[in-house]
């Protein structure tokens, strides 16, 4: 902590195969994009394999695929809009390692360790995007540099999501993002707060200079004197199963500036029990390259419904589908195998080894 038949067609739900290498499949049940122990909704596929797309891949045509023309920027040295953006990645030399990847409706949020090639020095990041219409709208990213291992470690993190249904029921979501707000006031700005009502061990913490566990917490609040507190602002949060992201500003006691964050924590049984976070000093909105503040609270009022049938992986991740007469969609993709939940829309009772040019095949990615 700082510190959505008719007599002609029909809808069949199917699974998608996983396919050898030597062409051979076997169908596989699931229900998303697989990421680390858990599966990515839509959206959040599409962001992730945009991301890794981008940058990872090095493959520039996913902009103006992935992205809209006019692009809102709200990193510091960067200009708003797509031309930006390739002439960033083609100059820049930036590899991707995401760790958890969590979404509130239309605003996905990753957590990732950038390391640079050229320079082979990494930065933990948290990046937020707006997406609107299919393509990527609008971008925040909180940077700072990665000097010891239990700042991140993205395989732990993929693979630590607390995946039961209770844990993982987007409907929870909303009500976590609360929880950690709450918390964050309550234990930063109540002196009288009885911190195991927010907490418990063990309590795991990755900020750099805090101890763990809530006795490093409360050596930490202590330590910010009898009267000084620490409010916080809130912006844009996301969640995933146990998972928050909270997008915030605040000033330490006696500190000069103003710093804006993430902070990610992992809720269980109604209590914090790990956090990690990423902060950066406030950068002034006429002292940025677009003239966008890097931190707002009304930037919550962007988040607003997403219709996720026009979302699903890009790049060499989107999966393509051909039908079978037994209803069932082979999957290709560059990137390897995947297991994919989808929709086959086909032409039905006529002879489909004929009429398979002429299948109309919609797969609508998410949660079935």
């Amino acid at each position: 902590m700082h510190t959505k038949k008719s007599t002609e067609s029909q809808t069949t739900r199917i699974h998608l195969l996983t396919l050898a290498a030597v062409g051979t499949a076997s169908a596989v049940s699931a229900s998303g994009f697989p990421f680390g122990n858990t599966n990515l909704n839509n959206v959040e596929a599409f962001v992730y394999t945009a991301l890794i797309t981008l940058f990872n891949d090095r493959d520039l045509t996913v902009v103006d695929k992935a992205w809209l023309p006019n692009y809102i920027q709200h990193n510091p040295t960067a200009s708003n809009g797509v031309d930006a953006l390739k002439a960033f990645v083609s100059y820049s030399n930036l590899t991707y390692d995401v760790g958890m990847v969590t979404s509130q409706q239309n605003i996905v949020a990753t957590h990732s360790l950038v390391t640079d090639g050229a320079t082979n020095t990494s930065s933990v990041i948290v990046d937020f995007f707006r997406v609107s219409g299919g393509r990527i709208a609008e971008h925040w990213d909180i940077i700072q540099p990665f000097t010891e291992a239990n700042l991140i470690s993205p395989a732990t993190e993929r693979n630590g999501y607390l995946t039961n249904a209770a844990a993982c029921d987007p409907g929870k979501g909303p009500a976590n993002i609360a929880f950690v707000q709450t918390a964050l006031n309550q234990l930063f700005t109540n002196k009288s707060v009885v911190v195991e009502d927010y907490v418990r061990d063990p309590y795991l913490q990755h900020h750099p200079g805090v101890p763990g566990n809530i006795t490093g917490l409360k050596l930490l609040l202590a330590s910010f004197g009898p009267t000084a507190t620490m409010p916080f602002e809130f912006g844009l949060a996301t969640a995933k199963c146990d998972v928050v992201f909270v997008h915030d500003r605040f000033r330490f006691p006696g500190a000069n500036v103003t710093s804006v964050a993430t902070d990610i924590f992992r809720v269980r049984d109604g209590r914090l029990v790990e956090h990690w976070d990423v902060v950066m000093d406030e950068v002034p909105r006429d002292k940025t390259a677009s003239g966008n503040a890097i931190f707002d609270t009304a930037e919550v009022t962007l988040i607003e419904p997403v219709d996720q049938s026009l979302y699903g992986p890009v790049g060499k991740y989107a999966v393509q589908a051909s039908a079978s007469a037994s209803g069932y969609a082979a999957v290709t993709t560059t990137a390897g195998s995947i297991y994919y939940s989808a929709a086959v829309t086909r032409r039905d009772m006529l002879p489909w080894a004929f009429l398979q040019p002429l299948v109309k095949v919609k797969l609508t990615f998410g949660l079935f």
